[in-house]
């Protein structure tokens, strides 16, 4: 972004600023100033403040971003209560918030491939020597090259340390090569969560103008040009966010569902929920999607090897090593913890892991009759609940639930959106069957359709 626009700056305190004031201009309803969504508004632009501490070294920060994350959670515990949804659009109309998104979109893009990263991207970052030395699962391990500074700061400081005699700063330890392929995973990941809001709010939601409006308010936060160059901050997120998406499909589900767990270990708490959504319908094909997605994750982490390889950067026999690295949050023990509990008595850490495991599986009968939306809030509210028991800077891991929440907020009433209702019979969607039996009949192999879709006959129709 330099290059295109000279001596272009913003830092974290003016931007938190601007778009505090964006974002109340754009979504905040005047003629209801007692809505929840203004509070929703209010309560997302309060954690801007946690993270400018967080930035600065100030412990209070994890303090209120624990403070805020409870707000929240409590939050979305109550609304699948909230029946009564009216439809409350941004005051930008259509045309002004698509022009906004994809403006914000390609300045947070232009950050990602310029040499400057902001502070609280860097915040806890460790050099490759101390990342190897720890227990520290692959994701985190990457998130920590991609916030590095890019090469032409880091060959600066190396000229730097060579006159003075010192050693080169962490940044300039490292490869081009892993560094792009980094980044070039984060934008990647970026992407997949813009086209996922849009999706659901246009497809789900039945509304553009609220998809446009979903979209630009998760570029308009402080949280996401902070720390867009953090892999391991959004990559579980825009996982999620694809699995919502594609809840009509069971296997597809299950399948990104499985993935996000082996990746981060966390949304595996989310497989009661998602099993009794699928209870009277789908379960089947839910179940084998979290099975295949062993073998499908091995597949990424092999293709990712390779690719690293081709690059120069990873010798060809390390995917098992990686995929060793990337389980790491199996056996990852408390004395790494850093951030809310990392000066605090570890035993009242124990109540709180029971109390969300109990909340976990509580969501395998409650609420009774689960529809889209309390699938959303529900999600949201057990990845909310994972921040306050995370060992590594608790609270600050916005992104994994960030695009959830953000649903939850503008989502209108799904009651009607059950799994008997919008997911089909057969392991194929109407759509699929309708092309599929076209393209047989077209070579003559009709008979086949038999092995996969059964037409309801008249008595079936009648009952």
């Amino acid at each position: 972004m330099q290059g295109l626009l000279p001596e272009y700056e913003i830092n974290p305190a003016t931007w938190f600023y601007l778009s505090s004031l964006l974002t109340v201009g754009i979504f905040f309803k005047f003629h209801r100033p007692a809505s929840i969504r203004n509070f929703d508004l209010l309560a997302l632009i309060a954690f801007s403040p946690g993270l400018l501490w967080v930035s600065r070294g100030f412990r209070e920060g994890y303090d209120w971003l624990f403070f805020l994350t409870i707000l929240f959670l409590f939050r979305t515990l109550l609304d699948p209560l909230l029946i009564r949804r009216p439809l409350l659009e941004p005051n930008l109309n259509t045309s002004g918030l698509t022009f906004t998104t994809f403006a914000l979109l390609a300045f947070l893009l232009g950050g990602l491939v310029s040499d400057r990263v902001p502070e609280l991207a860097q915040v806890g970052v460790l050099d490759r020597a101390e990342v190897a030395q720890l227990r520290r699962p692959l994701l985190y391990q990457l998130g920590f090259i991609g916030s590095l500074p890019h090469e032409a700061r880091a060959s600066s400081s190396s000229a730097e340390a060579n006159a003075e005699g010192e050693n080169s700063s962490p940044g300039a330890n490292m490869r081009g090569p892993e560094l792009v392929l980094v980044r070039t995973l984060v934008v990647f990941t970026h992407l997949l969560t813009v086209l996922g809001l849009i999706y659901v709010g246009h497809l789900h939601f039945e509304n553009i103008h609220t998809a446009m409006g979903m979209t630009a308010l998760y570029l308009l936060l402080p949280y996401t040009v902070q720390m867009a160059a953090r892999l391991d901050h959004f990559l579980p997120g825009a996982i999620l966010l694809w699995a919502i998406s594609c809840y009509r499909q069971p296997l597809l589900a299950g399948l990104l569902l499985g993935i996000g767990g082996w990746i981060v270990g966390y949304p595996f708490f989310l497989v009661p929920l998602w099993m009794s959504f699928y209870f009277r319908r789908g379960l089947v094909r839910f179940s084998l999607g979290l099975i295949l997605s062993l073998g499908f994750t091995w597949l990424l982490v092999w293709l990712a090897t390779t690719i690293a390889w081709i690059a120069g950067v990873a010798d060809p026999g390390t995917t098992w090593g990686n995929w060793s690295h990337l389980l790491r949050w199996l056996v990852w023990k408390l004395p790494q913890a850093d951030g809310f509990w990392a000066e605090r008595i570890q035993a009242f850490r124990i109540p709180v892991v029971a109390a969300f495991v109990a909340l976990a599986a509580s969501y395998a009968i409650w609420p009774t009759h689960k529809n889209l939306g309390s699938l959303i809030s529900c999600s949201a509210t057990l990845l909310l609940g994972v921040q306050l028991w995370h060992p590594y800077q608790g609270g600050l891991y916005l992104g994994w639930y960030l695009p959830l929440l953000i649903l939850t907020i503008f989502r209108p009433n799904l009651d009607d959106r059950l799994a008997i209702s919008v997911v089909s019979e057969t392991w194929l969607s109407p759509r699929t069957q309708l092309w599929l039996s076209a393209w047989l009949e077209d070579w003559g192999l009709w008979p086949l359709q038999r092995w996969w879709y059964r037409p309801k006959s008249r008595e079936d129709e009648r009952g």
